[in-house]
């Protein structure tokens, strides 16, 4: 009977896990679309604003964080129950004592999401200062996210590395090295002389461009790592901390954003110069 009973969970598995093919899937490729996209404005935006770009984004952070949050109140209570009964609060564990654990998620969550967008916008940065194609820089960060994803999970959590594993990270190796070092000695025997003009429409010579092309890759790899380790951060919520899904752990995450970003946003309203302002609705 045990057996039996044994025989049909593994059969339930393989049934859930093959319409799960077909739900990661399409979302992997909605996320990457909308990703490209994201990271098209970041660096059209970023190129003239640098760090200020993040700024504005409290006022979205704190629509959406809202409106999650609202929409989870209005159904608790539809349903009947108190939305601050600690029952419903992922920030509690299964016995009903409260969870700092969890608590700190959202708040790693944000520390690791943040310095992402900081690191690929200031890559993006070098990058048009060099002329080089965005997109490159993109490649060179996700397929660093990628290597150190599959190293990261080997490591800490021993899933296997078979060769053909070992066969892709060595061409993900070689693709970056390709991108950054190969694509560079090809721009330069098309422009022997100098590089491309700065932002004064200056010549930069070829050791400038050298440094900022290193610069650039060296960002995209550091979002790269650190990409894998909210990867591991995402493994260890779901496997320790039950109540707390990944939906919530997101949204939530954007309050600390939230309250790093607003200070900062308010100042610049406050001092930039009305002639020439940082922030217009024009």
């Amino acid at each position: 009977m045990m057996m039996d009973d044994e025989k049909k969970s593994e059969e339930d598995k393989e049934e859930v896990n093959k319409y799960n093919y077909w739900i990661a899937y399409p979302l992997a490729l909605t996320s990457a679309i909308f990703f490209g996209i994201g990271n098209f404005i970041l660096a059209d935006i970023g190129y003239e604003e640098g760090i200020k770009t993040f700024y504005p984004q409290c006022i979205a952070a704190t629509i959406i964080y809202l409106g999650y949050h609202g929409s989870r109140f209005i159904t608790t209570i539809i349903s009947g129950e108190s939305y601050f009964d600690p029952a419903n609060s992922a920030y509690y564990d299964l016995e009903g004592a409260f969870d700092f654990g969890a608590l700190i998620q959202p708040l790693l969550k944000a520390l690791l999401l943040f310095p992402i967008s900081v690191s690929l916008l200031y890559a993006y940065i070098f990058g048009w200062y060099i002329d080089i194609n965005i997109g490159l820089i993109t490649g060179e960060y996700t397929a660093s996210a990628i290597f150190f994803v599959v190293i990261f999970f080997f490591a800490f959590y021993k899933q296997k590395i078979t060769w053909l594993d070992v066969v892709g990270l060595v061409l993900i190796l070689i693709a970056v090295l390709d991108i950054s070092i190969g694509g560079e000695w090809e721009r330069e025997n098309e422009e022997p002389e100098t590089g491309p003009e700065d932002n004064e429409h200056h010549q930069i010579t070829h050791t400038e461009e050298h440094f900022d092309l290193a610069i650039s890759t060296a960002l995209a790899i550091v979002a790269g790592f650190i990409q894998a380790l909210a990867a591991l951060q995402n493994k260890y919520v779901s496997r320790n901390k039950k109540k707390l899904n990944q939906v919530q752990l997101v949204f939530d995450s954007l309050l600390p954003i939230i309250l790093g970003t607003t200070p900062f946003f308010v100042m610049e309203l406050m001092n930039q110069d009305p002639a020439n302002p940082t922030y217009s609705m024009r």
